[in-house]
C-alpha cells in the first residue's frame, strides 16, 4: 500500500517537473499593457457652452461603446498604428493581440494589448489610444472618444502562470497514477 502512494507521489512530482520546465523555458512569456477611453457625447450649445451630462447622455454613450470598440479593431485604426510604429506585422496578427472590453455600466472602454515584449505592448496600446480618438472623432459625429488615463504595463508576465500550471500537472500526474491503481485493483 505504501509503495502505491510513493508511485502516486513520484508520478505527480515527475509531471510537475516536466510542466515546470516546459512553461518556464519553452512557452514565451506574455505581457499586457492597457489604457482606458471615455465616450463623451456632450454637445456644445449655440452659445459655445458645454451641455450638462444627464442620464440620456450616459445611456447613449453606453450604446456607442460596442460600436467604438469595433471601430478600434478595424483596418483604418490598426493600419495607422502599424505604419506609425513601423511594426513588422499584419493587421490580423495585431488585432489578435488586442482586447477591447466595455467596463460594465459605464461609457468607458479598456484597451489591452498582449505581446511577448512589454515595451512593444505599451507602445502599441499608447499608439491605439492616440490614433483611435482622432479617427473616430473625425468620422463619427455622435460623440468624442477621450483618453482618460496614461497607458500602463507590468514588467511581470501575465502568461504563462508557471506556479498554477505546475500545481495542476502535479494533481493530474498523481490522479492518473491513482486511477491506474484503482483500475488494476478492480
Amino acid at each position: 500500500m505504501r509503495v502505491r502512494w510513493l508511485y502516486i507521489l513520484i508520478s505527480g512530482i515527475l509531471l510537475a517537473a516536466i510542466s515546470f520546465c516546459c512553461f518556464s523555458f519553452f512557452v514565451p512569456k506574455q505581457y499586457s499593457a492597457s489604457a482606458q477611453l471615455f465616450i463623451d457625447i456632450r454637445k456644445v450649445s449655440s452659445e459655445g457652452k458645454d451641455t450638462y451630462i444627464n442620464s440620456t447622455h450616459i445611456a447613449t454613450a453606453k450604446e456607442l461603446a460596442s460600436t467604438y470598440a469595433h471601430i478600434i479593431e478595424t483596418n483604418i485604426v490598426l493600419d495607422e498604428v502599424i505604419d506609425e510604429l513601423d511594426l513588422n506585422t499584419n493587421i490580423g496578427t495585431l488585432a489578435s493581440k488586442i482586447n477591447i472590453s466595455i467596463i460594465e455600466d459605464t461609457p468607458v472602454l479598456r484597451v489591452s494589448v498582449t505581446d511577448t515584449d512589454y515595451n512593444r505592448a505599451l507602445k502599441i496600446v499608447t499608439k491605439i489610444v492616440e490614433v483611435a480618438p482622432d479617427v473616430i472623432n473625425a468620422k463619427i459625429d455622435s460623440g468624442k472618444l477621450i483618453s482618460i488615463d496614461k497607458p500602463t504595463t507590468s514588467t511581470s508576465p501575465v502568461s504563462p502562470n508557471v506556479t498554477r500550471n505546475t500545481l495542476i500537472a502535479f494533481i493530474v500526474g498523481a490522479g492518473i497514477c491513482y486511477g491506474i491503481f484503482i483500475f488494476i485493483r478492480w
